[in-house]
């Protein structure tokens, strides 16, 4: 049996039309206890219910409009089972989601949250045999190909280094990965990677270790 680099999602978000207000409803502001009155106007409604047309969860929204304190209430209110839902027609993860925002500081801020409640860090989605969507670090990479010349691509490379720090799996070899990650998303990751190690290196000398 082959041994997976990354770990599948199979639990799709389940589109009801109570959600539509719900996840309409929220906003960057939105508390806890806003939520919670929200949820309790829909006695019907699960946390694991998207929207009908992308599939959007509760979480997914509040991860969009950048609401640390309701991402973590949520979750709490819902458990960590929350973090795998595929959603956006069963094509997107909470922390590929959070990967993809515009302000690095704030999409770093997002993912080390995500991560800290329990996203998997080599979480991504399969469709069919031999077609697999990027796990968060590819995701990662591939956004510092994109950012190259900006000034938020330094910021890309520690969130990079945090998800290697986290457990992230690089598996260049394995042929699912093959097709999805250029030349360019491999040099920045082998950056961040040997990054670690100087810093680890400097860390062990700095405490006589040799």
């Amino acid at each position: 049996m082959r041994i997976l680099p990354y770990t599948l999602s199979e639990d799709i978000a389940v589109s009801r039309p109570n959600a539509d207000e719900i996840i309409t409803s929220i906003g960057h502001f939105t508390t806890p206890d806003d939520f919670d009155a929200l949820c309790a106007q829909h006695p019907s409604y699960e946390l694991s219910h998207g929207e009908r047309d992308l599939q959007q969860t509760a979480l997914d929204q509040a991860i969009f409009l950048d609401n640390i304190p309701l991402v973590r209430h949520i979750v709490k209110k819902g458990g960590t089972d929350l973090l795998r839902l595929r959603s956006f027609y069963g094509r997107s993860l909470v922390l590929q989601s959070a990967l993809a925002h515009s302000e690095q500081e704030k999409c770093f801020a997002m993912v080390k949250e995500l991560v800290d409640l329990g996203a998997d860090v080599n979480l991504t989605i399969k469709f069919t045999e031999g077609d697999v969507m990027l796990t968060p670090l590819f995701k990662a990479a591939n956004m510092a190909v994109w950012q190259e010349g900006r000034k938020d691509q330094e910021k890309n490379l520690e969130i990079i280094k945090f998800l290697l720090r986290r457990g992230a799996n690089i598996c260049y070899d394995h042929p699912d990965f093959v097709r999805q990650v250029d030349a360019k998303a491999r040099a920045i990751i082998d950056k961040a990677a040997t990054s670690i190690a100087h810093e680890t290196l400097a860390a062990r000398r700095a405490k006589g270790c040799f």
